[in-house]
């Protein structure tokens, strides 16, 4: 077996320490390669540096001139329009003392007179108040108290609507109880109301002193209703006073 390898091959391994052996009749002279490639290298040496030199500089003359600086453009600003504040329903601003009266009203002077309470700091920023008052003086089987309206309550008007008021209605027609007014004579009638009659425009939790203002109009609409049973749905609803209160879990 033998390996066919130029005499630059052979130099190349002899430099990277591979011996190859051949017989001595064989054996190129290396120090003849070596002489080769070292006179290749040299001579493309010279050529590139050749080249190098060969490179033409440009004159000053070949120079493409500077580009002219622009000059700086004045943006004149236009005059800004007036802000203009939107229109909105006038809101309450201050807190004002309880009306006086409450508890000999009727359910329209009630209704009137928490539309535009101002006694506690919970109707600072409110849109509108939340109370499904009838029109006339009404006994109900049942008062079913909330916590303080949410937004789409708020925005209706009415006490436990959407899916929580469907709940209720479902709980309540299982014991043979409508809201009111209900659809029919037959089942008992329950009156919906929260134990706050504004939702905040920061939402919070309410403190003991705003619990105990509302309670006022709270304890008018259980003398108008005069219910049999007083049901309290959330944490805030129990606390409203020493109330009869059924729970429901």
């Amino acid at each position: 077996m033998s390996l066919n390898l130029d005499p630059r091959q052979r130099a190349m391994l002899h430099e990277m320490g591979v011996h190859v052996w051949w017989p001595e009749a064989l054996l190129p002279d290396l120090a003849e390669t070596h002489v080769a490639i070292d006179s290749e290298a040299a001579r493309a040496d010279v050529v590139s540096a050749r080249g190098q030199n060969d490179i033409e500089i440009p004159s000053a003359a070949s120079v493409a001139p500077p580009m002219p600086v622009a000059s700086p453009v004045v943006v004149s600003q236009s005059p800004q329009p007036k802000t203009i504040a939107p229109s909105s329903a006038p809101s309450p601003t201050q807190v004002t003392a309880l009306p006086d009266g409450i508890a000999g009203m009727d359910w329209p002077q009630l209704q009137a007179t928490v539309a535009d309470c101002q006694a506690c700091a919970m109707c600072l920023g409110r849109r509108a108040s939340v109370l499904a008052a009838p029109d006339v003086i009404t006994q109900c089987d049942w008062l079913v108290v909330g916590d303080p309206p949410d937004e789409a309550q708020e925005r209706q008007g009415l006490p436990f609507v959407e899916d929580a008021g469907l709940l209720l209605d479902n709980m309540l027609q299982a014991v043979e109880v409508q809201r009111y007014p209900p659809s029919t004579e037959s089942s008992g009638r329950a009156y919906l109301t929260h134990v706050l009659k504004c939702r905040p425009a920061l939402m919070r939790a309410p403190s003991a002193d705003e619990l105990a203002t509302c309670a006022h109009y709270l304890r008018r609409e259980i003398a108008l209703t005069q219910p049999k049973v007083i049901l309290a749905m959330g944490r805030f609803a129990i606390r409203s006073g020493s109330l009869p209160v059924c729970r429901w879990w």
